[in-house]
């Protein structure tokens, strides 16, 4: 449990550090070209004792953000991700996904059966 308890005290304070929320979406970090957020508001970040096999998951919702700029176009490609976490074991599987364009709905998905896969420290955002 206490894996668990770090990743809450981790997004409790990265609430109370981040600046005025102005939406449902949290900056989580920044990186050339591309911003990381998380979503704090949607009622769908829950915590599971027991999930999936798994144990001490946290399941929310994650939006990675790529600006393309050139010679009069600019562009916003969006692809927010449901994100299941094993806290107890550093596993992550990847639920469901939809993908925009400038805010237009490119492709969605449902992943049914895709395998948990390690978390490599210092890769996620």
């Amino acid at each position: 449990m206490k894996p668990l308890f770090i990743l809450s005290l981790f997004i409790s304070g990265a609430l109370c550090h981040a600046q005025a929320q102005s939406s449902r979406w949290m900056l989580y970090s920044k990186s050339p070209g591309y911003t990381y957020k998380i979503d704090t508001l949607y009622s769908d970040i829950k915590q599971y004792n027991k999930y999936d096999d798994h144990y001490s998951v946290v399941i929310l919702w994650c939006s990675t953000i790529k600006e393309t700029h050139s010679k009069n176009i600019h562009h916003v490609s969006e692809y927010r991700y449901k994100m299941a976490i094993d806290t107890a074991n550093l596993q992550y599987e990847i639920k469901s996904a939809i993908e925009y364009l400038d805010k237009e709905v490119v492709h969605s998905e449902v992943f049914d059966g895709i395998n948990w896969q390690e978390i490599i420290p210092d890769t996620i955002a």
